[in-house]
């Protein structure tokens, strides 16, 4: 068995060398037909406007959410935790153990509910006014399109 071990050891080794060149094959690819992709689709961007976007911040930190998109919010929130994080005895193992290094309690899954369906809708408008009413930083991630302007059409 000790004169298996080595031969084993190597066969292993030459699987894992033709893994690694197969991912780097694909990432290859893959890298090609993302750049050829973003090379085309830069050719179309529209302009862009953040003018929606602003005026949504604005709206929430003046008003903050209604009830409708509060309780919107929280069905989400609820809903998408298990779909998220128990789908899988990977993840749930993940989950147990971030609960466990943020020092959250065991029961904290069973209790999550009620400690999201505690938070008021004042409680959430105070939130919003208070992290909202500075100027938002928008950052764009991937190429800025070009604005034309009407002269040019």
């Amino acid at each position: 068995a000790a004169r298996l071990a080595p031969a084993a050891l190597a066969h292993l080794e030459q699987l894992k060398l033709k893994t690694q060149e197969r991912n780097k094959a694909r990432s290859d690819r893959y890298r090609v037909v993302r750049r050829k992709a973003d090379a085309e689709r830069q050719l179309k961007l529209p302009s862009r406007d953040d003018t929606a976007l602003t005026t949504e911040i604005g709206r929430m930190a003046e008003e903050g959410p209604s009830a409708e998109e509060l309780e919107a919010a929280r069905k989400f929130v609820l809903g998408a935790y298990a779909i998220n994080n128990l789908d899988t005895s990977a993840k749930i193992a993940d989950g147990l153990v971030r609960l466990q290094t943020e020092g959250l309690p065991v029961d904290y899954i069973d209790r999550r509910g009620q400690y999201i369906n505690a938070v008021t809708l004042q409680d959430v408008r105070e939130v919003a006014s208070r992290l909202l009413s500075v100027p938002p930083a928008i950052v764009t991630i991937g190429p800025v399109p070009l604005k034309q302007d009407a002269s040019s059409n």
